[in-house]
């Protein structure tokens, strides 16, 4: 790094701070809060997972805003579950346009965040974290009511020869690197710092290559800015996965998942000593009931149209008949979601103008990307329409009501049947099931109603037999199934724990 471009850097920076510090007097920041920055997919089900926590197991009450990237990140189902948790969510887009900010990921994000937030008081969470207690309790520590700023200690530091020391003009030093999972900060005390910290951020493309993302930029915004700072003493617990933060007193204080990040499906990283671990998967399997997991933005549609997919969700369901086929029940859910009768090929709906039908609207069912099904409002409350993708079919959708399924569709055999008569089921025991729970479970993954099937096999048994019982309790598994990640299990059927996590304390480094 040059003393050239060293001091242009800093002859910009210092322009720049100028221009920030003229707006600390009018704006009009107050309150605590909790601040993330989450969007796309897999980001949002990890801030949904650490919301549900902190809201229904660990009973936080503060505010809390989730920043994003507009729609393209969030979409209106997304947003609206986190409403319900009693979240703001803050499209950055808007504000980076009207403040000319070089903002353009996720790392940089959370500095603009801090900056602009409503808040005068933050905690900053990565939203991969799980914290062990309500975090609220963070802003009754000594330490931060005497420093106004705390920070917890990464298991890497910034070397002395690091180039980046000569770039913001600082003499050099071997220092502990911030890890920036968890910020506490008061935005009264500290706004010289929060644009320090910003404005190297801001800086991405050059700052970055010196160090890794926004974590070392909170160090070095404050030093720049000779602002105080609490230091937690204790280096995390960490291993692969993740790093375990403590508080002064050495007390587990949040769980950075930073690389077992929660997934909407496949397999979870099963820790060691997981912070809430049954209360993160109840989260889970809360998120997969309600949404299926895609950024599904519905297009522009009529007054009308929006009017019947209100009357749709206040209706709740249909049965659905593909003639000579299927029969499905469809759970309508706001923003496009369907719940129950959700499969590969009916990920999303909505209502939309239909130009080939005069005075008509179609309700639509996509597979995510493209139309799969089509029906109109016929007389009465029968829809009539036809399934678009090969084989095309008609279909007819009625009010599911109390009716029964028709006896040719108890009759109609399935993979189930297969497998049951594959697995000699009738003649077996209860203790052999084991294999085909297994089998079911995997196949409820490729053929819908795989639970279904099982409790109307069930339902056909001899009252109280030893079979009907077995169904049910295949169908029961099958759910759980439906409803839980995936673990890494051994041969045994026992879950795979990690093994590898080391303690560090900075008393011993």
């Amino acid at each position: 790094m040059t003393d050239t471009i060293a001091s242009s850097f800093m002859e910009d920076f210092h322009s720049k701070m100028g221009e920030l510090n003229k707006l600390a007097a009018s704006q009009e920041f107050s309150g605590r809060g909790i601040v993330i920055a989450a969007g796309g997919v897999s980001m949002f089900t990890n801030a949904y997972v650490l919301i549900h926590v902190l809201r229904n197991h660990l009973k936080c009450r503060l505010p809390i805003e989730v920043w994003h990237y507009g729609m393209a990140e969030l979409s209106p189902r997304m947003q609206s579950l986190l409403h319900v948790l009693n979240v703001d969510t803050v499209d950055a887009t808007v504000l980076i346009r009207a403040k000319g900010a070089p903002i353009r990921d996720g790392w940089q994000l959370k500095s603009f965040a801090l900056m602009w937030s409503r808040f005068s008081e933050i905690l900053l969470l990565d939203a991969d974290q799980i914290p062990a207690i309500d975090p609220a309790a963070a802003f009754a520590w000594r330490e931060y009511h005497e420093s106004g700023a705390v920070f917890w200690p990464d298991v890497l530091e910034i070397k002395e020869r690091n180039p980046i020391w000569n770039l913001v003009g600082l003499p050099p030093k071997q220092m502990r690197s911030f890890e920036s999972g968890q910020v506490l900060v008061d935005k009264r005390r500290h706004w010289k710092a929060i644009c320090a910290t910003y404005l190297l951020n801001a800086a991405a493309e050059t700052v970055y290559q010196l160090i890794y993302g926004d974590k070392d930029t909170f160090l070095l915004g404050w030093l720049l800015s000779e602002c105080s700072f609490s230091l937690v003493p204790h280096l995390p617990f960490f291993d692969e996965f993740c790093l375990t933060q403590r508080d002064f007193a050495g007390v587990i204080f949040t769980q950075h998942r930073a690389n077992g990040k929660w997934n909407y499906s496949g397999e979870q990283f099963r820790l060691q000593l997981a912070l809430h671990e049954d209360a993160s998967l109840a989260a889970l399997a809360d998120l997969r009931r309600q949404w299926n997991g895609r950024i599904f933005i519905p297009a522009g549609r009529s007054a009308e149209a929006r009017k019947l997919e209100r009357s749709l969700i206040e209706k709740g369901t249909l049965q659905f008949e593909i003639v000579g086929g299927e029969i499905f029940v469809v759970e309508f859910l706001p923003d496009g979601e369907i719940g129950r009768g959700r499969n590969h090929d009916r990920q999303n709906w909505m209502v939309v103008d239909a130009a080939t039908i005069p005075q008509k609207l179609k309700l639509v069912f996509l597979n995510g990307t493209e139309p799969t099904f089509w029906l109109a409002l016929s007389d009465g409350e029968v829809w009539l329409g036809e399934r678009i993708r090969k084989p095309i079919a008609p279909v007819i959708g009625t009010p599911v009501g109390e009716a029964i399924l028709p006896r040719e569709e108890l009759d109609r055999k399935t993979m189930v049947d297969d497998f049951l008569t594959a697995a000699n089921f009738s003649n077996g025991t209860r203790a052999g099931d084991a294999e085909l729970s297994n089998a079911l479970v995997l196949l409820a993954k490729i053929e819908p109603d795989v639970e279904a099937r099982l409790r109307v096999l069930s339902a056909r048994q001899p009252s109280h037999s030893q079979n009907a019982a077995r169904l049910e309790a295949l169908a029961d598994t099958v759910k759980q199934a439906q409803a839980e990640p995936l673990r890494p299990v051994n041969k045994d059927g026992r879950i795979l724990e990690s093994n590898y996590i080391r303690s560090w304390d900075v008393r011993s480094v």
